[in-house]
């Protein structure tokens, strides 16, 4: 975070449009789905919000957006609901996993994710 806060070169975007355009995408794209388990079985989304979909798909949406990196708006419906196939994500998404622990897996995740 510091050597963000000293890099020049560094893009720094309004944290109230970042989180305005992120949102937005998220809402045309996934819509009330955007945080929710999806049943690769039954071919859709259920059950309620999880945090740990926030922090992948929020956070890496949001990164990609701030630092012109985002993947086509096309294809973030079908990489978020390719976390469900992925030990990676599912590992550590699990109910008892920490925050401290689970953050410092699931944010770079989210970030290589939504790259283009």
């Amino acid at each position: 975070m510091n050597e963000a806060a000293q890099n020049k070169k560094f893009k720094k975007v309004p944290i109230k449009t970042l989180f305005d355009e992120t949102f937005s995408i998220l809402d045309k794209v996934l819509g009330d789905d955007a945080f929710k388990r999806f049943s690769t079985k039954k071919g859709r989304h259920e059950g309620g919000f999880l945090l740990s979909l926030y922090e992948v798909i929020g956070l890496g949406v949001a990164f990609n957006i701030a630092n012109g990196t985002l993947c086509a708006e096309s294809k973030i419906t079908e990489r978020a609901r390719s976390v469900w196939s992925d030990n990676d994500f599912v590992d550590w998404a699990t109910s008892g996993v920490t925050a401290t622990r689970r953050l410092p897996r699931l944010i770079p995740y989210g970030r290589k994710l939504f790259k283009k």
